[in-house]
């Protein structure tokens, strides 16, 4: 065994022995009978293998015999093969070809009874070829008497894998098509050698009688030079070398920037001092500070990882700050290293670990450059150190992981236009073309793409407001939309320049536009973009002291600097969102100027009262999120310049995003507050809010892949002032209508019904039953589908008079039918909604149904009291303040909202999608430019033009049943104000207490009947009159409590 422990060298040395000794046997065999060319022969198939080392000729599938080696496809005599390791796990395999030739016309090779094209051959002459193996090794473990020395004998076997041979090197070099040719016949040959058993030597025997066996480590026998000429491959367990150097890089300089923790060891990849270590097996007292390690492969499972030490400082004493200690910079010292891949959830995730447990120290691949006694004393204390106590704790804090990659993780970019999740196929995958989220995985399982229709079926289906009037809901989405339309104006406005480019003190840059991810913990991932910029660090000569504890600084404009210029920087930052009064806030007065000329603000300045509420990020307590950055453009640099860099970045970003919250660019919503007195449907009156999501969403997996609508979303729910609906039973129902028709339907009904009886002396005349009943039943369909562009709010109503009489010679009745239907139509067009009634309002009367001698014209009386046609005028009124134009309860900072694809869910709730109302009024300008003819719309209401180039986004307003039915009950259908929030025929007891017989102009508190005359106005002895029978006493008619009867629908 050599003085070392390593017995590699003279196991190379025994190996290549047994290679010449079996190369010397070919080659005598060879002149023996260099003559014989009958490839048929049993001659030549006795010692084709004794030879091969020597000489080989390619054959082909069919031996035959031949008068010229020119009739070979291939044909050669070779030097000495040679053996060499870099690793204990590959070999290099050098194959000497003295002379001979090849046939360019390798891919017929094979083919049996093919002729050799002797034109295509060419000559071969002092050429070396290396390839590049796997390798095993085994033994034979046993004993015998006649060898002696111990019952326990070790035969060593090396197994050399000419399978996996891939070519290394040519020398000299050839063109293309002759290496293609030659590598394939070599292949071949190295097959040949197989076949022949020359692939399996004898390693050194261990027949001795002491107790120790040979160490074979042929790794740490490789140079550097055996690295520089065969470690050309970049591949380590299937991973690029250069990204896991990357990864390596961003996990020192994570740490780095820490400074000193409470928990010291937790930056040992970057710092590590012995006073940190209680027993640790040296003795000296010392301070180190890493650069970033670094690794290069020796094979696809072996690698050299190095630490380098930037600076270490030695002290003599326990008082390092009165001690002048011993510094040496910039040592290396290097580990050989097995590597293994991990795989976890399903394959999505990769990890590459280094087995610690194998780190041996290589002083082929370390560095010192000094020389003295002392300086290599220190080395060596050092390496022993990191061998026995150091490599612990790199295993304990997790940092012998030199490379981790999700598949499910997309990257962040910031130069595009965010995705529109929302209004295109909401279901699709994130695409990696066109888009700021690039979708990394490559094994993605197909499925079928799906529309608008499936996305508004879900909403339609499953949206419940759990007991709150409105609820508001903000798409991550949207608020991206929001960022990168305030950044797309930023070089046109003063105001929000800030946005695109910045600069204080010592740093300046041009961002791009912010991106944003929810969190479920009620936080957000805020990445700050940055295209390009300029930061100055203070020089490293001018740091004093290195080894003492300091708060990290930006350099002041005194200091010494250097300047460094940086792009294509990402910073991730976690956020709170907060909800905080205006009041509450500081914020710049150019925002106050620009807030008070906003459409919000004015629709509520003339109630002083109103308070406004801001949704917001709190960027004045960001926290960096190193895991989820890219600071790929600061890792350049020497020392600890690259930290300081860093530290610079993200020092200034922070004030950057301070600078931004008092210009209120970090308000992503704002809410007028009413109070309670104040009796509006739209308007909060206390608000709270929360992030929901399909899935948990967290730090950790907020960077994957996901569907746009399974992205999270943040709720503002208005809580329950003005009305609180309670489930009534449905008594006496007729006709209860459901979804399952793909409608609700609501039902008024109501009746008044009179009956006298006279009865006199005498056969008095007037002798007789009379009796008057009115019925009225308004019905109300709502859809509970999704059609694009329109939503169709179906009304008809029918009043029925009926009057009867009967005597001791007569028994009559007449009766009036009228009916009445229309529509409210709420069309989604380009400029926003529009509200508009269609179908027949007027009332249509049928032909009176009469029995019996009745002279009474009671069409007529049925239509004298009804209205010429059902008045819509103040509904239509409340429904376009409501619903076109902009919207007045809530606002994306200083942006107004316009309201597009209303519908209903299958519990009568609303729900609306909010997009930006500038988008849609260019929308309706481009459209009616593109029509080029000018047409009459539902007008707008006035509001002043924002600069937005925000399209629309995923802002959903649900509103619950109270909201827009409690405009169409108070305003059409009844007096009362408040309905069941599930589909109901409903008496007149039970909708309010109310007559549900007011029409179209009815108003909450102001009722009016369509047929206003009381009964009384018609009189019995009328009545009988008309039946040809005198009247001698007017009875007025009263029922429910001297309610008068009233007709209408």
């Amino acid at each position: 065994m050599c003085h070392d422990g390593n017995s590699a060298g003279a196991s190379q040395r025994y190996l290549n022995a047994q290679i010449t000794a079996l190369y010397q046997t070919a080659y005598e065999c060879v002149q023996s009978c260099s003559g014989e060319l009958d490839f048929k022969s049993a001659s030549y198939d006795r010692s084709k293998y004794t030879r091969s080392l020597a000489q080989y000729h390619f054959v082909g599938p069919k031996p035959r015999k031949v008068f010229s080696t020119a009739e070979l496809f291939f044909s050669a005599q070779f030097d000495q093969p040679r053996l060499t390791f870099i690793c204990n796990h590959e070999a290099i395999f050098y194959l000497h070809v003295r002379e001979g030739h090849y046939n360019l016309d390798y891919q017929k090779a094979n083919v049996a009874g093919y002729r050799v094209e002797a034109h295509k051959n060419r000559a071969l002459k002092d050429i070396t070829v290396a390839f590049r193996m796997k390798f095993s090794r085994t033994g034979i473990k046993g004993s015998s008497s006649k060898i002696g020395n111990g019952s326990n004998h070790l035969i060593q076997l090396m197994i050399l894998d000419f399978g996996s041979a891939k070519l290394q090197s040519f020398r000299p070099t050839l063109a293309h098509e002759d290496t293609e040719a030659l590598t394939f016949y070599l292949r071949n040959y190295l097959q040949f050698l197989e076949n022949g058993g020359s692939h399996t030597l004898f390693d050194i025997p261990d027949f001795d009688d002491d107790k120790y066996s040979p160490t074979i480590d042929y790794s740490l026998a490789s140079t550097m030079q055996d690295v520089e000429r065969h470690c050309t491959e970049q591949i380590v367990c299937n991973t690029d070398l250069t990204q896991i150097n990357t990864f390596l890089h961003k996990q020192w300089l994570s740490v780095a920037r820490l400074g000193h923790p409470a928990d010291k060891l937790s930056i040992c990849l970057a710092e590590i001092c012995s006073k940190w270590l209680v027993g640790a097996s040296v003795d000296a007292k010392f301070h180190i500070q890493f650069g970033a390690p670094k690794v290069r492969a020796l094979c696809r499972d072996e690698v050299i990882l190095t630490y380098t030490i930037d600076s270490i400082a030695f002290f003599k004493t326990d008082d390092w700050s009165k001690e002048t200690p011993e510094e040496f910079h910039n040592w290396q010292i290097a580990f050989i290293v097995d590597v293994s891949e991990e795989k976890e959830c399903d394959g999505a995730v990769t990890r590459l670990v280094m087995n610690l447990e194998t780190a041996r120290f290589s002083h082929h691949f370390s560095v010192i450059t000094e020389t003295s006694e002392v300086a290599l004393g220190y080395f060596y204390q050092i390496v022993h150190f990191l061998s026995v106590d150091y490599l612990d704790v790199i295993t304990q804090y997790k940092m012998h992981r030199v490379w981790h990659h999700d598949t499910r993780v997309i990257t962040v970019t910031h130069t595009a236009a965010p995705i529109q999740e929302s209004s295109d196929e909401n279901e699709e995958m994130i695409d990696e073309e066109g888009s700021a989220w690039k979708y990394t995985a490559t094994d993605k399982k197909w499925q079928r793409r799906h529309g608008q229709l499936t996305l508004w079926h879900e909403r339609i289906e499953k949206t419940t407001m759990f007991g709150y009037d409105q609820v508001l809901a903000i798409s991550e989405e949207s608020i991206n939309q929001m960022f990168f339309s305030l950044w797309s104006r930023a070089s046109k406005s003063e105001f929000d320049g800030a946005l695109a480019k910045w600069s204080k003190e010592i740093f300046s840059a041009s961002f791009e536009a912010i991106r944003v991810r929810l969190l479920s913990n009620g936080k957000a991932i805020v990445w700050i973009g940055i295209h390009d910029g300029q930061l100055r660090v203070k020089s490293e000569s001018d740091k004093k002291s290195w080894w003492q504890r300091h708060s990290w600084k930006p350099a002041k404009p005194t200091d010494k600097t250097e300047t460094h210029e940086f792009s294509d920087l990402s910073l991730a930052f976690e956020v709170n969102i907060k909800m905080e009064e205006q009041h509450s806030m500081t914020l710049s007065e150019s925002w106050f100027s620009r807030f008070h000329l906003t459409h919000l603000f004015q629709a509520h300045a003339d109630a002083p009262e109103r308070l406004f509420k801001h949704l917001l990020f709190d960027f004045a307590n960001a926290t960096f999120r190193s895991e989820l950055s890219n600071v790929d453009c600061l890792c350049e640099g020497k020392g600890r310049q690259v930290v300081d860099k860093l530290e610079t970045a993200i020092c200034y970003t922070r004030k950057y995003l301070v600078d931004l919250a008092h210009h209120g660019h970090n308000i992503i919503h704002t809410v007028p507050i009413f109070s309670a007195s104040c009796k509006s449907l739209f308007g909060f009156t206390s608000v709270a809010h929360c992030i929901v999501a399909k899935e948990k969403v967290t730090v950790e997996n907020c960077g994957h892949a996901r569907k746009g609508s399974e992205a999270p979303a943040i709720l503002i729910w208005k809580v329950v002032e003005c009305c609180q609906h309670g489930e009534k039973e449905c008594k006496g129902a007729k006709g209860c209508a459901g979804e399952a028709h793909g409608s609700l339907q609501y039902i008024w009904e109501h009746r008044d019904g009179w009956s006298h009886e006279h009865e006199g002396t005498s056969h008095d005349e007037n002798d007789g039953q009379y009796s008057i009943d009115c019925r009225t039943r308004n019905r109300l369909t709502i859809p509970t589908t999704y059609r694009p562009g329109a939503l169709e709010i179906k009304m008809k109503g029918e009043s029925i008079l009926t009057v009867a009489g009967k005597d001791e010679c007569n028994e009559w009745s007449k009766q009036s039918t009228a009916t009445w239907e229309a529509s409210i139509c709420i069309y989604s067009r380009p400029g926003g909604l529009a509200v508009q009634v269609t179908g027949s309002p007027k009332p249509r009367f049928a032909e009176a149904v009469c029995s019996g001698a009745c002279n009474i014209d009671i069409t007529k009386v049925h239509s004298q009291n009804l209205p010429q046609t059902v008045d819509f005028e103040d509904l239509l009124t409340d429904l376009r303040t409501t619903l076109q134009g902009t919207w007045e309860y809530s606002a994306p900072g200083h942006l107004a909202y316009g309201i597009t694809n209303p519908v209903f869910t299958v519990t009568g709730d609303l729900v609306c999608q909010l997009a930006s109302y500038d988008a849609l009024m260019k929308k309706e300008i481009a459209v009616t430019t593109a029509a080029a003819t000018t047409t009459t719309t539902t007008p707008m209401s006035p509001v002043r033009k924002n600069k937005s180039l925000m399209a629309r986004s995923s802002m959903l307003l649900k509103t619950g049943s109270s909201s827009l039915l409690s405009i169409l009950d108070g305003g059409l259908l009844t007096s009362s104000s408040s309905i069941a929030e599930t589909p109901m025929v409903r008496t007149p007891s039970e909708a309010g207490g109310a007559s549900i017989s007011g029409g179209a102009t009815t108003k909450q508190q102001s009722q009016s009947s369509f047929f206003s005359k009381e009964v009384s106005g018609y009189s019995v002895s009328e009545m009988k009159s008309e039946s040809k029978v005198s009247l001698t006493e007017k009875t007025s008619v009263q029922v429910q409590g001297d309610a008068k009867a009233t007709v209408g629908f």
